[in-house]
């Protein structure tokens, strides 16, 4: 029997606000300095229960089919990356790589990755926040692991700079989910800028390096319109943002200020004060009204 849409969204909220979501999981900082751990740490992700086909995660969508999306493959092999550099773990290594491979056949000619075309026909296909994540990916595979030139990487970093589908068209942010009613997704857009900084440690690129500075710039500018009373906005279509993801702005911007010599120091002020309790339950009683007034789309279980 099919359940009120209603009753799925109350449901999926709960699943989120308590910490039980397989796709809101607890977020930690390694850091951008860390040997070669992703600046974030997603190895909470590994403790739930997911599906692979093949040692290859796919998730299940509201009419059952089971699809690859390559967001959640690219943080669980970078959950398996960090598992294998913290604790020597071979399993994990192996993972990774089937993973690894998994993503690069991926990407097309262009340099490009589906992410959406199954979950939000009427958006691009593409998203920023999965170029990055693969990117991340793919460096660490191509450089610690076969020790050769990242040249699969820079495809991917290429059409991420290049390509205007990555872009929003009014503010020039990287898109998380281009095409839609979620315009600069602020968590995206900052997942997407990570492999710039990642790079940089490994090979200076002048046009990555540019393009980043241009990136921080249309950032810094548009920040102050992602504040709002109880918390922050999850995008710059006036989505509010639950408690999950205004703790990761603040792990994001704390990233964030270590390799900018706190340039956003001011921001992570406005979202620390907007961190305690009462700020929060603001946040839970007016996303949880916003969640059951958005549109139905084959969404990805969680």
């Amino acid at each position: 029997m099919k359940l009120p849409f209603f009753i799925v969204q109350l449901w999926r909220g709960l699943k989120v606000i308590s910490g039980v979501s397989k796709f809101h999981h607890k977020i930690f900082i390694n850091g951008f300095n860390n040997a070669t751990l992703y600046p974030l740490d997603l190895t909470d992700k590994l403790s739930f229960v997911y599906s692979e086909i093949d040692g290859v995660p796919k998730v299940k969508l509201t009419d059952g089919v089971m699809i690859s999306f390559p967001i959640h493959q690219a943080q669980i092999a970078l959950a398996h990356w960090d598992c294998y550099i913290k604790h020597k773990d071979e399993a994990a290594l192996k993972k990774f790589v089937v993973i690894s491979e998994a993503l690069i056949s991926q990407v097309d000619d262009q340099g490009r990755i589906d992410t959406w075309s199954k979950i939000r026909p009427g958006s691009s296909k593409y998203s920023s926040m999965t170029q990055s994540l693969v990117a991340s990916v793919v460096l660490r595979y191509e450089l610690f692991f076969l020790k050769k030139e990242p040249s699969q990487t820079k495809k991917l970093m290429n059409s991420l700079v290049l390509d205007a589908c990555f872009k929003n068209a009014l503010y020039g942010g990287l898109e998380e989910i281009p095409e839609s009613l979620n315009p600069c997704v602020l968590n995206g857009w900052l997942y997407s800028l990570f492999i710039f900084f990642e790079y940089e440690q490994i090979h200076s690129s002048v046009r990555y390096k540019a393009f980043l500075s241009d990136q921080l710039s249309l950032l810094e500018k548009v920040l102050p319109s992602y504040l709002c009373p109880f918390g922050t906005y999850y995008d710059l279509g006036s989505n509010y943002a639950s408690p999950f993801y205004h703790d990761l702005h603040i792990k994001q911007f704390i990233l964030l200020n270590e390799v900018t010599n706190n340039r956003f120091d001011d921001f992570y002020s406005e979202l620390i004060k907007r961190n305690r309790l009462y700020y929060k339950a603001g946040m839970i009683f007016i996303k949880g009204l916003q969640k059951l007034r958005e549109p139905i789309f084959n969404e990805i279980q969680g």
